[in-house]
Protein backbone atom coordinates (compact mmCIF):
# COMPACT_ATOMS: atom_id res chain seq x y z
CA UNK A 1 0.00 0.00 0.00
CA UNK A 2 1.38 3.61 -1.24
CA UNK A 3 0.25 6.21 1.22
CA UNK A 4 0.73 10.22 0.95
CA UNK A 5 0.81 12.38 4.29
CA UNK A 6 0.04 15.98 3.58
CA UNK A 7 1.05 18.28 6.66
CA UNK A 8 0.68 21.71 6.84
CA UNK A 9 3.21 22.24 9.44
CA UNK A 10 6.79 22.38 9.87
CA UNK A 11 8.55 19.02 10.35
CA UNK A 12 8.98 18.20 14.02
CA UNK A 13 5.63 20.88 15.03
CA UNK A 14 2.05 20.04 15.46
CA UNK A 15 0.22 17.44 13.52
CA UNK A 16 3.65 16.35 11.52
CA UNK A 17 4.27 14.09 14.74
CA UNK A 18 0.74 12.51 14.36
CA UNK A 19 1.55 11.64 10.78
CA UNK A 20 5.28 10.63 11.40
CA UNK A 21 4.03 8.43 14.27
CA UNK A 22 1.48 6.51 11.89
CA UNK A 23 3.69 6.81 9.20
CA UNK A 24 6.67 4.72 11.12
CA UNK A 25 4.55 1.96 12.32
CA UNK A 26 2.86 1.55 8.58
CA UNK A 27 6.41 1.55 7.20
CA UNK A 28 7.27 -1.32 9.99
CA UNK A 29 4.43 -2.89 8.60
CA UNK A 30 5.57 -3.05 4.95
CA UNK A 31 4.01 0.03 3.26
CA UNK A 32 5.52 2.49 1.85
CA UNK A 33 4.59 6.15 3.07
CA UNK A 34 5.95 9.81 1.66
CA UNK A 35 5.72 12.91 4.00
CA UNK A 36 5.03 16.17 2.63
CA UNK A 37 5.94 19.04 4.95
CA UNK A 38 6.56 22.49 5.16
CA UNK A 39 10.17 23.07 4.46
CA UNK A 40 13.22 25.72 5.05
CA UNK A 41 14.53 26.50 1.70
CA UNK A 42 12.52 28.92 0.37
CA UNK A 43 12.66 28.05 -3.51
CA UNK A 44 13.83 24.81 -3.49
CA UNK A 45 12.28 21.26 -2.66
CA UNK A 46 14.44 18.96 -0.19
CA UNK A 47 13.64 15.16 -0.37
CA UNK A 48 15.40 12.42 1.92
CA UNK A 49 14.77 9.31 3.45
CA UNK A 50 14.11 8.81 7.29
CA UNK A 51 13.10 5.79 9.08
CA UNK A 52 12.33 3.94 5.33
CA UNK A 53 9.71 6.96 4.90
CA UNK A 54 10.43 9.75 1.78
CA UNK A 55 9.79 13.25 3.68
CA UNK A 56 9.43 15.97 1.25
CA UNK A 57 10.09 19.65 2.66
CA UNK A 58 8.72 21.97 0.30
CA UNK A 59 9.78 25.50 -0.44
CA UNK A 60 8.45 28.06 1.83
CA UNK A 61 8.76 30.90 -0.16
CA UNK A 62 5.04 33.05 0.63
CA UNK A 63 3.84 30.29 2.46
CA UNK A 64 2.18 32.68 4.94
CA UNK A 65 3.60 31.03 8.09
CA UNK A 66 3.85 34.81 9.56
CA UNK A 67 1.08 37.13 7.42
CA UNK A 68 -0.96 34.75 6.48
CA UNK A 69 -1.51 33.58 10.03
CA UNK A 70 -2.21 36.96 10.94
CA UNK A 71 -4.44 37.53 8.41
CA UNK A 72 -6.52 33.93 7.92
CA UNK A 73 -5.59 32.21 10.99
CA UNK A 74 -3.86 29.98 8.98
CA UNK A 75 -0.58 29.53 6.70
CA UNK A 76 -0.04 27.28 4.04
CA UNK A 77 -0.20 29.70 1.10
CA UNK A 78 2.56 29.32 -1.02
CA UNK A 79 1.90 28.73 -4.60
CA UNK A 80 5.71 26.68 -4.91
CA UNK A 81 4.67 24.18 -1.75
CA UNK A 82 1.27 23.51 -3.64
CA UNK A 83 2.42 23.05 -6.87
CA UNK A 84 5.54 20.60 -5.60
CA UNK A 85 2.58 18.54 -3.91
CA UNK A 86 0.55 18.50 -6.97
CA UNK A 87 3.25 17.53 -8.88
CA UNK A 88 3.99 14.66 -6.30
CA UNK A 89 0.55 13.09 -6.80
CA UNK A 90 0.34 13.65 -11.02
CA UNK A 91 3.74 11.78 -10.81
CA UNK A 92 3.35 8.84 -8.53
CA UNK A 93 0.48 6.13 -7.92
CA UNK A 94 -0.94 6.44 -4.44
CA UNK A 95 -3.13 4.52 -3.17
CA UNK A 96 -4.32 6.76 -0.12
CA UNK A 97 -3.75 10.02 0.49
CA UNK A 98 -4.41 11.35 3.76
CA UNK A 99 -4.71 15.59 4.56
CA UNK A 100 -3.74 16.57 7.79
CA UNK A 101 -5.91 19.81 8.62
CA UNK A 102 -7.49 21.70 5.75
CA UNK A 103 -4.00 24.16 4.84
CA UNK A 104 -4.46 25.73 1.27
CA UNK A 105 -0.99 23.70 0.42
CA UNK A 106 -2.82 20.67 2.43
CA UNK A 107 -6.15 20.36 0.12
CA UNK A 108 -5.68 22.30 -3.66
CA UNK A 109 -2.68 19.95 -4.16
CA UNK A 110 -5.28 16.60 -4.08
CA UNK A 111 -8.15 19.29 -6.02
CA UNK A 112 -6.03 20.15 -8.80
CA UNK A 113 -4.43 16.95 -9.57
CA UNK A 114 -7.81 15.35 -9.42
CA UNK A 115 -10.05 12.21 -8.19
CA UNK A 116 -8.17 9.29 -9.78
CA UNK A 117 -5.00 10.65 -8.10
CA UNK A 118 -6.24 9.63 -4.95
CA UNK A 119 -8.36 6.74 -4.88
CA UNK A 120 -8.80 6.91 -0.95
CA UNK A 121 -8.72 10.11 0.53
CA UNK A 122 -8.79 11.03 3.96
CA UNK A 123 -8.93 14.05 6.18
CA UNK A 124 -7.85 14.58 9.67
CA UNK A 125 -9.28 17.40 11.96
CA UNK A 126 -7.23 17.97 15.10
CA UNK A 127 -7.90 21.35 15.84
CA UNK A 128 -10.65 23.63 15.56
CA UNK A 129 -9.76 26.79 13.33
CA UNK A 130 -12.45 28.47 12.64
CA UNK A 131 -14.90 30.99 13.88
CA UNK A 132 -14.65 30.59 17.53
CA UNK A 133 -11.80 28.45 17.21
CA UNK A 134 -7.97 29.24 17.33
CA UNK A 135 -8.07 32.07 15.27
CA UNK A 136 -10.56 33.72 17.97
CA UNK A 137 -9.63 32.68 21.06
CA UNK A 138 -5.33 32.84 21.28
CA UNK A 139 -5.25 36.25 18.84
CA UNK A 140 -3.22 38.03 20.83
CA UNK A 141 -1.14 39.72 17.70
CA UNK A 142 -0.58 44.14 18.65
CA UNK A 143 -2.46 44.72 15.12
CA UNK A 144 -5.13 42.41 15.63
CA UNK A 145 -7.71 45.04 13.40
CA UNK A 146 -6.27 45.57 10.66
CA UNK A 147 -4.97 41.79 10.28
CA UNK A 148 -8.72 41.07 10.82
CA UNK A 149 -9.68 43.59 7.92
CA UNK A 150 -7.14 42.54 5.90
CA UNK A 151 -8.46 38.98 6.32
CA UNK A 152 -12.20 38.82 5.36
CA UNK A 153 -12.32 37.40 2.40
CA UNK A 154 -9.14 34.50 3.32
CA UNK A 155 -10.91 34.13 6.61
CA UNK A 156 -14.20 32.85 4.58
CA UNK A 157 -11.81 31.13 1.76
CA UNK A 158 -10.37 29.07 5.10
CA UNK A 159 -13.60 28.75 7.08
CA UNK A 160 -14.93 26.57 3.34
CA UNK A 161 -12.06 24.35 2.95
CA UNK A 162 -12.45 23.20 6.77
CA UNK A 163 -15.30 22.16 5.84
CA UNK A 164 -15.52 21.29 2.27
CA UNK A 165 -12.34 19.12 2.57
CA UNK A 166 -14.40 16.75 5.12
CA UNK A 167 -17.66 16.39 3.35
CA UNK A 168 -14.64 15.51 -0.35
CA UNK A 169 -13.26 12.32 2.03
CA UNK A 170 -13.80 9.02 2.38
CA UNK A 171 -12.86 9.12 5.59
CA UNK A 172 -12.40 11.60 8.52
CA UNK A 173 -9.67 10.85 11.32
CA UNK A 174 -10.78 13.25 14.58
CA UNK A 175 -9.12 13.81 17.62
CA UNK A 176 -11.61 14.42 20.37
CA UNK A 177 -15.47 13.79 20.63
CA UNK A 178 -16.16 17.63 20.10
CA UNK A 179 -14.98 17.39 16.69
CA UNK A 180 -16.78 14.39 16.04
CA UNK A 181 -19.78 15.81 16.28
CA UNK A 182 -18.67 18.87 14.52
CA UNK A 183 -18.52 16.95 11.62
CA UNK A 184 -21.62 15.40 11.92
CA UNK A 185 -23.12 18.59 12.19
CA UNK A 186 -21.90 19.62 9.01
CA UNK A 187 -23.04 16.65 7.80
CA UNK A 188 -20.57 13.87 7.72
CA UNK A 189 -22.15 10.19 7.83
CA UNK A 190 -20.86 9.07 11.85
CA UNK A 191 -19.92 6.09 10.49
CA UNK A 192 -17.23 7.63 8.22
CA UNK A 193 -15.38 9.22 11.55
CA UNK A 194 -13.03 7.79 13.69
CA UNK A 195 -11.81 8.64 16.69
CA UNK A 196 -8.08 8.51 16.75
CA UNK A 197 -6.07 9.98 19.66
CA UNK A 198 -2.76 11.43 19.93
CA UNK A 199 -0.39 8.54 19.98
CA UNK A 200 3.41 8.63 21.56
CA UNK A 201 6.28 6.06 20.59
CA UNK A 202 7.01 4.15 24.13
CA UNK A 203 10.25 3.25 22.81
CA UNK A 204 11.75 6.45 22.62
CA UNK A 205 10.11 7.86 25.95
CA UNK A 206 10.78 5.44 28.66
CA UNK A 207 10.91 5.68 32.43
CA UNK A 208 14.56 6.66 33.41
CA UNK A 209 15.84 6.31 37.13
CA UNK A 210 14.96 9.85 38.56
CA UNK A 211 18.34 10.75 40.25
CA UNK A 212 19.97 9.51 37.58
CA UNK A 213 18.20 12.03 35.28
CA UNK A 214 18.96 14.45 37.43
CA UNK A 215 23.07 14.30 37.99
CA UNK A 216 23.10 14.05 34.32
CA UNK A 217 21.43 17.77 34.21
CA UNK A 218 22.52 19.30 38.14
CA UNK A 219 19.29 19.38 39.22
CA UNK A 220 19.11 18.87 43.73
CA UNK A 221 18.32 14.95 43.97
CA UNK A 222 15.65 16.23 46.80
CA UNK A 223 13.96 19.39 44.95
CA UNK A 224 10.31 18.89 43.76
CA UNK A 225 9.98 19.63 40.14
CA UNK A 226 6.97 20.59 38.21
CA UNK A 227 7.09 20.55 33.99
CA UNK A 228 5.00 21.77 30.93
CA UNK A 229 5.77 20.15 27.91
CA UNK A 230 4.67 21.91 24.43
CA UNK A 231 5.81 23.24 21.34
CA UNK A 232 2.60 26.10 21.22
CA UNK A 233 2.39 27.60 25.05
CA UNK A 234 -1.09 28.28 25.29
CA UNK A 235 -2.59 28.74 28.86
CA UNK A 236 0.72 27.80 30.51
CA UNK A 237 0.06 31.07 32.83
CA UNK A 238 -2.71 29.14 34.34
CA UNK A 239 -0.03 26.86 35.19
CA UNK A 240 2.04 29.36 36.22
CA UNK A 241 -0.25 31.35 38.25
CA UNK A 242 -0.97 28.04 39.91
CA UNK A 243 2.80 27.13 40.77
CA UNK A 244 2.24 31.25 42.75
CA UNK A 245 0.34 28.65 45.63
CA UNK A 246 2.89 25.51 45.41
CA UNK A 247 5.28 27.93 46.01
CA UNK A 248 4.44 29.81 49.13
CA UNK A 249 4.35 26.19 50.80
CA UNK A 250 7.42 24.34 48.80
CA UNK A 251 9.88 27.61 47.84
CA UNK A 252 12.57 24.99 46.90
CA UNK A 253 10.02 24.20 44.11
CA UNK A 254 11.06 24.82 40.69
CA UNK A 255 8.67 24.78 37.40
CA UNK A 256 10.38 23.49 34.11
CA UNK A 257 9.17 25.20 30.50
CA UNK A 258 10.21 22.72 28.27
CA UNK A 259 10.31 23.75 24.41
CA UNK A 260 10.94 27.35 22.75
CA UNK A 261 11.47 30.35 24.81
CA UNK A 262 8.69 32.61 24.60
CA UNK A 263 9.09 36.37 25.75
CA UNK A 264 5.62 37.02 26.72
CA UNK A 265 5.49 34.12 29.38
CA UNK A 266 8.92 35.52 30.93
CA UNK A 267 7.03 38.89 31.75
CA UNK A 268 3.92 36.85 32.72
CA UNK A 269 6.84 35.33 35.63
CA UNK A 270 8.42 38.63 36.57
CA UNK A 271 4.59 39.58 36.97
CA UNK A 272 3.82 36.98 39.10
CA UNK A 273 7.79 37.66 41.13
CA UNK A 274 8.09 33.69 39.84
CA UNK A 275 11.23 34.70 38.34
CA UNK A 276 13.65 32.55 40.86
CA UNK A 277 11.53 29.38 40.32
CA UNK A 278 10.64 28.96 37.05
CA UNK A 279 13.42 27.68 34.03
CA UNK A 280 13.04 27.94 30.70
CA UNK A 281 14.79 25.30 28.45
CA UNK A 282 14.50 26.65 25.15
CA UNK A 283 14.49 23.49 22.16
CA UNK A 284 16.10 20.12 23.70
CA UNK A 285 17.40 17.33 21.96
CA UNK A 286 15.74 14.15 22.47
CA UNK A 287 18.06 12.80 25.00
CA UNK A 288 17.98 15.76 27.07
CA UNK A 289 14.42 16.32 26.90
CA UNK A 290 13.58 12.60 27.93
CA UNK A 291 15.92 13.23 30.79
CA UNK A 292 14.40 16.93 31.93
CA UNK A 293 11.08 14.57 31.88
CA UNK A 294 12.46 11.87 34.03
CA UNK A 295 13.35 14.81 36.51
CA UNK A 296 10.22 15.62 37.01
CA UNK A 297 7.56 14.47 39.69
CA UNK A 298 5.00 16.29 38.36
CA UNK A 299 3.65 17.22 34.92
CA UNK A 300 0.82 19.84 34.21
CA UNK A 301 -1.63 20.56 31.39
CA UNK A 302 -3.41 23.60 31.65
CA UNK A 303 -6.18 24.50 29.67
CA UNK A 304 -9.17 27.27 29.70
CA UNK A 305 -12.48 26.21 28.54
CA UNK A 306 -13.52 27.30 25.00
CA UNK A 307 -13.94 25.62 21.84
CA UNK A 308 -10.45 25.30 21.06
CA UNK A 309 -9.59 23.44 24.03
CA UNK A 310 -12.21 21.02 23.96
CA UNK A 311 -11.34 20.41 20.69
CA UNK A 312 -7.86 19.58 21.06
CA UNK A 313 -6.31 16.29 22.23
CA UNK A 314 -2.86 17.73 23.82
CA UNK A 315 -0.51 15.46 22.51
CA UNK A 316 1.91 16.04 25.61
CA UNK A 317 -0.24 13.24 27.40
CA UNK A 318 1.62 11.01 25.64
CA UNK A 319 4.88 11.31 26.21
CA UNK A 320 3.96 12.43 30.32
CA UNK A 321 2.33 8.93 30.05
CA UNK A 322 5.52 7.13 28.57
CA UNK A 323 7.78 8.31 30.65
CA UNK A 324 5.67 6.73 34.19
CA UNK A 325 4.62 10.71 35.54
CA UNK A 326 1.52 11.85 36.77
CA UNK A 327 -0.43 14.59 35.04
CA UNK A 328 -2.23 17.14 36.98
CA UNK A 329 -5.17 18.49 34.07
CA UNK A 330 -7.82 21.43 33.70
CA UNK A 331 -11.22 19.71 33.57
CA UNK A 332 -11.90 20.71 29.97
CA UNK A 333 -11.83 18.12 26.67
CA UNK A 334 -11.30 14.73 26.49
CA UNK A 335 -8.34 14.58 28.10
CA UNK A 336 -9.77 15.42 31.43
CA UNK A 337 -11.75 12.39 31.56
CA UNK A 338 -8.92 9.66 30.16
CA UNK A 339 -6.65 11.20 33.14
CA UNK A 340 -9.73 11.26 35.73
CA UNK A 341 -11.05 7.53 34.59
CA UNK A 342 -7.36 6.08 34.53
CA UNK A 343 -6.16 7.36 37.83
CA UNK A 344 -3.23 8.95 35.97
CA UNK A 345 -3.62 11.94 37.62
CA UNK A 346 -5.42 14.42 39.13
CA UNK A 347 -8.32 16.67 37.65
CA UNK A 348 -8.86 20.37 38.57
CA UNK A 349 -10.72 23.77 38.04
CA UNK A 350 -9.21 27.04 36.36
CA UNK A 351 -8.97 28.39 39.40
CA UNK A 352 -5.28 29.22 40.38
CA UNK A 353 -5.91 27.87 43.87
CA UNK A 354 -7.46 24.73 42.93
CA UNK A 355 -4.72 23.83 40.59
CA UNK A 356 -1.89 24.40 42.65
CA UNK A 357 -3.68 22.12 45.70
CA UNK A 358 -4.15 19.67 42.89
CA UNK A 359 0.16 19.82 42.22
CA UNK A 360 0.84 19.61 45.68
CA UNK A 361 -1.01 17.20 46.51
CA UNK A 362 1.38 14.82 44.11
CA UNK A 363 4.61 16.58 44.95
CA UNK A 364 3.52 15.71 48.92
CA UNK A 365 2.31 12.42 48.08
CA UNK A 366 5.04 10.39 46.22
CA UNK A 367 3.40 6.90 47.14
CA UNK A 368 0.47 8.01 44.59
CA UNK A 369 1.70 10.08 42.59
CA UNK A 370 4.75 6.96 42.04
CA UNK A 371 1.54 4.51 41.40
CA UNK A 372 -0.42 7.09 38.85
CA UNK A 373 2.80 7.42 37.14
CA UNK A 374 3.51 3.34 36.80
CA UNK A 375 -0.77 3.09 35.78
CA UNK A 376 0.07 5.96 33.06
CA UNK A 377 2.93 4.08 31.55
CA UNK A 378 0.69 0.86 31.42
CA UNK A 379 -2.10 2.88 29.83
CA UNK A 380 -0.15 4.47 27.27
CA UNK A 381 1.86 0.99 26.10
CA UNK A 382 -1.81 -0.78 25.92
CA UNK A 383 -3.95 1.99 24.14
CA UNK A 384 -1.35 4.84 22.63
CA UNK A 385 1.94 3.37 21.65
CA UNK A 386 2.86 4.10 18.10
CA UNK A 387 2.02 0.63 16.74
CA UNK A 388 -1.58 0.20 18.27
CA UNK A 389 -2.76 3.07 16.54
CA UNK A 390 -0.72 2.34 13.08
CA UNK A 391 -2.53 -0.79 13.48
CA UNK A 392 -5.85 1.18 13.28
CA UNK A 393 -4.91 3.54 10.60
CA UNK A 394 -3.78 0.54 8.14
CA UNK A 395 -7.23 -0.98 9.05
CA UNK A 396 -9.26 2.32 8.13
CA UNK A 397 -7.26 2.45 5.28
CA UNK A 398 -7.41 -1.15 4.02
CA UNK A 399 -11.66 -1.06 4.30
CA UNK A 400 -11.61 1.72 2.36
CA UNK A 401 -9.30 0.51 -0.81
CA UNK A 402 -11.27 -2.38 0.03
CA UNK A 403 -14.94 -0.16 -0.45
CA UNK A 404 -13.13 1.56 -3.48
CA UNK A 405 -11.97 -1.44 -5.49
CA UNK A 406 -15.00 -3.02 -5.07
CA UNK A 407 -17.35 0.12 -6.34
CA UNK A 408 -14.92 0.21 -9.52
CA UNK A 409 -15.36 -3.37 -10.24
CA UNK A 410 -18.95 -2.84 -10.35
CA UNK A 411 -18.90 0.33 -12.45
CA UNK A 412 -16.69 -1.42 -14.74
CA UNK A 413 -19.54 -4.28 -15.61
CA UNK A 414 -22.15 -1.75 -14.97
CA UNK A 415 -20.38 -0.21 -18.16
CA UNK A 416 -20.30 -3.36 -20.28
CA UNK A 417 -23.36 -4.08 -19.77
CA UNK A 418 -24.63 -1.01 -21.18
Amino acid sequence: MKTLMLTGNEKEIGTYHRAFNWATHLVHLGHHVTIACDGHKRLRIHSYYEGGIKIIETPSFMDGRLLGVRIAGIGGWGLLSIRARRAELLREKYDVVHSFEHYPSVVLPVYTAGENKAPVFLSDWCDHYGEGGFRDTYDSFKLRAVYRTLGKVPRIVVDYLERDVRRRAAAITVTSKYLFERAVNIGIDPTQISIVRGSVDTDKFRPIDKLTARDKLGISRNQPIVSFLGTGQFDVDCALSAFVTVVREIPAARFLVLGKKAAPLKQIVNDLSLSGSVIFTGWCPHEVLVNYLAATDVCVIPLRDNPTNQARWPGKIGEYMAMGLPTVCSRVGDVAELVEREKIGLVADNDPVQFGTAILSLLKNVPLATEMGTRARKVAERHFDVSVQGLQIERLYQVLLSKHTTSSIEQHELAAIR
